[in-house]
């Protein structure tokens, strides 16, 4: 009896030895593989600034030539006719209210900056905004259908068709910095000018040229087609030889006051078209309507 006794609690101790190996097992060595990642990102910059000035773009009154030369025919602060004592002294153009005018002679301006270093790729559009109504007008400058003056008839006087006439010429400049002047202290405002040529390649350069109305938005529509990559200096994106543009831009305007150009045939001279176009009741209106776009590449 006493022999079973001990044959079973032999046998007990080794199912119960069994049964708790594996839990034992555990914290012995053993082969372990693992892997982990972990990573904390921060969003890329963007700090792109475009501002847009058009306080210069047209004004109801225009300074005469006792300005410096810079100023001459630019937009100045209106006088008011009726007001008492009312001071003309150097203005040209006073309209009889405050509207906004233009006339031949004088020229006006908006200006606009790019800067900013994206950490991303970036394209640039610079085309036509919207009117007051939130409309797209379909360009950057964009004159009435008032625009029009007459022919003349080979036998005298004036045939009933009109034909268009746009007067005004355009420039649109850069802004730049010139490393060869800074070496030696010099840092007068220097620019670079848009230019588009017969075969419709656009260029910068120093050459004060100045754009009809089609070239001028043929050359816009040519310019920054590319994209530019990350952690490109917007200032800096126009340049020539040692020349780097600094983000200021300017797109003017000036009505010419006299004209070299003699008619041809049956054309009005440029003084004929000009008065024609002052004498009319309902005076013709031309419109700049800019926008820049900077917009990320995907």
């Amino acid at each position: 009896m006493k022999k079973n006794f001990i044959l079973r609690l032999g046998v007990l101790a080794l199912v119960l030895t069994l049964i708790t190996m594996p839990l034992v097992s555990g914290t012995y060595a053993k082969y372990v593989t693992q892997a982990e990642g972990t990573a904390t990102a921060r969003v890329a910059k963007w700090g792109v600034n475009v501002t847009v000035d058009a306080d210069d773009l047209f004004g109801p009154a225009y300074f005469g030539d006792k300005v410096k030369p810079v100023d001459k025919n630019k937009p100045t602060t209106w006088v008011d006719p009726q007001g008492e004592s009312p001071n003309f002294s150097n203005i040209t153009v006073n309209a009889q209210s405050d509207d906004l005018v233009l006339t031949p002679g004088t020229k006006g301006s908006l200006k606009f900056s790019i800067t900013g270093k994206p950490e991303v790729a970036v394209g640039i559009s610079i085309g036509p905004g919207a009117d007051d109504m939130g409309n797209t007008v379909d360009s950057i400058v964009t004159y009435d259908d008032k625009w029009k003056v007459p022919i003349k008839k080979e036998n005298g006087g004036y045939s009933a068709t009109l034909e268009d006439y746009h007067p005004l010429e355009f420039q649109f400049k850069a802004e730049i910095i010139d490393d060869s002047q800074m070496e030696i202290g010099v840092f007068d405002t220097a620019y670079l000018y848009l230019f588009i040529d017969d075969s419709q390649a656009i260029s910068w350069t120093t050459n004060q040229v100045s754009l009809t109305y089609d070239k001028l938005i043929d050359a816009l529509s040519k310019l920054w087609l590319d994209e530019f990559p990350p952690n490109t200096d917007l200032a800096k994106i126009v340049e020539v030889s040692n020349k780097k543009g600094n983000g200021n831009y300017e797109l003017s305007w000036e009505w010419p006051f006299l004209s070299t150009s003699l008619p041809i045939g049956t054309d009005l001279s440029k003084d004929e078209k000009d008065t024609y176009l002052g004498n009319l009741e309902d005076a013709p209106t031309i419109t700049f309507n800019l926008k820049i776009t900077v917009t990320q590449i995907d």
